[in-house]
């Protein structure tokens, strides 16, 4: 009796969203958000008062076309980063059906940090594996797991839209990572691009980490240590155009908006 309550919930949410979609994704962007505020609601958390490093949010619903998918999940990622300030991240999986349609899901929400969410990352790794609670309520179809989608602050004048050294290194681990922007674009980093991401990413980070550390001593950026001037000066320009989304696979899909 469970397993048939819990489907005919989803099959009331996912008619729901389809006909959003079907009106316009910014319906649906919509329809996300009110969902997400509704799970903050619900669970106790607010701007103020919200966990870091863990489980924070359920996903069931199931979509018929991965543009939908990342639409709805993405907007609530941006929005649930708004209002915590800190990264979010889901598992995403496809259902690949006998008569040859393909649908997609996301495991839990869990957030990180401001500007990381690797650690629960590498706590639940494991997950990329098919449940015996997915794999009972999806009998007719073969479950792959597809990568991993995760949300930046809004926390720049410019779109978030670089690929970190942890992000990096997750697409290297699982195949693909996609981000979420805080400007409502989608992108994509798979396994051999990520690879060359790290070094460059991991350069870029420390310069950035060191520059603020400086910067909060007080200390004028002439007076840095010169190795870190001249990067600052001349390289990091450079690794930052070329870790930017844009430079990757583009999603055809689009998100909340939580620059505005």
């Amino acid at each position: 009796m469970g397993n048939e309550k819990e489907r005919a919930i989803a099959g009331w949410y996912r008619k729901r969203n389809e006909a959003a979609y079907a009106e316009s994704p910014d319906k649906l962007i919509e329809v996300a958000l009110e969902d997400a505020k509704a799970s903050m609601q619900k669970q106790g958390y607010s701007t103020g008062s919200y966990p870091k490093n863990r489980k924070v949010h359920d996903m069931r619903h199931v979509f018929s076309s991965a543009e939908a998918f990342f639409t709805y999940v993405g907007s609530q990622m941006n929005d649930w980063t708004k209002e915590s300030g800190q990264e979010h991240m889901c598992n995403v999986y496809s259902l690949h059906n006998d008569d040859g349609t393909v649908e997609y899901f996301s495991g839990p929400v869990y957030t990180g940090s401001k500007n990381n969410v690797i650690i629960p990352y590498l706590e639940n790794i494991g997950t990329q594996g098919i449940t015996v609670e997915l794999a009972g309520n999806n009998l007719n179809c073969e479950v792959q797991f597809e990568g991993v989608l995760h949300s930046h602050p809004n926390d720049r004048k410019t779109d978030n839209d670089q690929f970190s050294w942890g992000d990096a290194l997750v697409s290297v681990l699982s195949g693909k990572i996609y981000l979420t922007t805080p400007h409502g674009h989608v992108y994509a980093l798979d396994k051999g691009d990520g690879r060359g991401l790290i070094v460059p990413a991991m350069l870029r980070d420390f310069a950035v980490r060191r520059s603020n550390q400086l910067q909060n001593e007080g200390v004028l950026k002439n007076d840095y240590p010169a190795l870190l001037r001249f990067y600052l000066d001349t390289i990091y320009p450079e690794h930052q155009a070329f870790l930017s989304g844009s430079n990757f696979e583009t999603i055809d899909a689009k998100t909340y908006d939580a620059a505005k």
